[in-house]
């Protein structure tokens, strides 16, 4: 029987440790990011496109991307090289935005958004993360530490309060001009005021909106500013 060579032995020990090392490194699951969750109020409701920008750390990651609403049935691919996901909701029919979550753990960073080139945020955060870990096994993509972030829109943007008020004069007697300015950051600026009749408004906590006395029912009268600022041009409620 032929004597194996010592250096013959060697190299094949080599390329079996090689081998168990490559296949160690592959096949270990990924260790986890952590993860970053931003709630989007009001939620992103109208047609248009819309550029993000978040700048990690000082800028030692980037992430840009464009997202066009309504969203298509295929999306070009972020210039991400961390795991993104948006998070929708469906009501009346239409498909709405409501949060976006990224896979990683700054200290802080930069969230900027556009809408067809109007800023609608740009703002610096900084996550607070929870104690606590979710496991790998129960979020494989998101897993690690996490933060929950609901960053300030800018005022007066198209999409921020103060809300337009959509139906104004456009009511007919019975019906009135209802706002909510609550319905407004929950569920997008078309949401904020509608015509329904007083009855229906005040039961769903709404407010009627007036200009003067005549606008609202007997016995209220337009006296209250508190809604003021809510809406755009201001506005008062029958009280």
């Amino acid at each position: 029987m032929p004597r194996i060579a010592p250096q013959t032995y060697g190299m094949a020990c080599a390329v079996l440790v090689a081998a168990g090392y490559l296949t160690w490194r592959y096949a270990r699951p990924r260790p986890c990011r952590g993860a970053v969750f931003i709630e989007l109020r009001p939620p992103l409701t109208e047609p248009g496109r819309y550029r993000f920008l978040l700048a990690l750390d000082g800028g030692s990651e980037r992430c840009e991307l464009e997202l066009p609403l309504p969203i298509p049935a295929h999306l070009k691919k972020p210039n991400c090289r961390m795991p993104l996901e948006f998070s929708t909701r469906e009501r009346d029919g239409r498909t709405s935005v409501v949060a976006l979550t990224l896979g990683a753990e700054p200290e802080s960073f930069t969230f900027k958004m556009q809408k067809d080139g109007e800023p609608i945020y740009d703002t610096s955060l900084t996550p607070k993360y929870a104690p606590y870990e979710i496991r790998r096994a129960d979020n494989p993509r998101f897993c690690g530490e996490q933060a929950y972030l609901e960053p300030v829109c800018l005022q007066g943007s198209s999409v921020c309060s103060p809300f337009p008020v959509r139906c104004g004069d456009a009511c007919v007697s019975p019906k009135v001009c209802c706002g909510w300015p609550d319905w407004g950051h929950e569920y997008g600026v078309n949401a904020a005021t509608d015509c329904v009749s007083a009855t229906n408004c005040l039961d769903r906590l709404g407010h009627v909106l007036c200009a003067a006395d005549n606008e609202c029912p007997s016995p209220m009268t337009c006296s209250d500013d508190a809604l003021s600022a809510a809406f755009r041009p201001p506005k008062r409620a029958c009280k």
